[in-house]
């Protein structure tokens, strides 16, 4: 899968997009297919080198917001979540095409919001 990583500290230009392997869900959580990911003050930080993301998280991909589709399941999680369209924020790792989270810590999109409102189909990541 494609992700935006973080190749040393620095300015926007030390983001690049890789091939790197896509993570599995384990028991309680599920793979999300990411469409949509923010920006905000921790991955800029992070970006900078002055900000340590959390134990156990990848350290080059950053993205702590998140929204897409559920796309497979861990032990123990009902696969009928297969499909549903959920957001919610992890300890890093959003700025990629897949991320795994705990299923009790995803929230369902509402349906009355459209995709504009959402901005689905990629992962915008704007540099100036």
């Amino acid at each position: 899968m494609k992700a935006v990583r973080i190749l040393r500290a620095g300015g926007p230009d030390v983001l690049a997009v890789s091939e790197v392997e896509p993570p599995e869900p384990g028991p309680a959580e599920v793979a999300v297919d990411v469409r949509c990911a923010g920006v905000n003050r921790a991955d800029v930080l992070q970006r900078i080198g002055r900000y340590p993301p959390p134990a156990g998280t990848r350290a080059d991909i950053p993205g702590l917001e998140y929204a897409g589709v559920v796309s497979g399941v861990g032990e123990g999680v009902d696969p009928a979540v297969v499909g549903r369209r959920v957001m919610g924020l992890v300890p890093g790792a959003a700025y990629a095409e897949r991320l795994v989270a705990p299923l009790d810590q995803t929230l369902p999109i509402p349906d009355d919001l459209d995709d504009v409102d959402r901005n689905l189909g990629k992962i915008v990541l704007q540099v100036s």
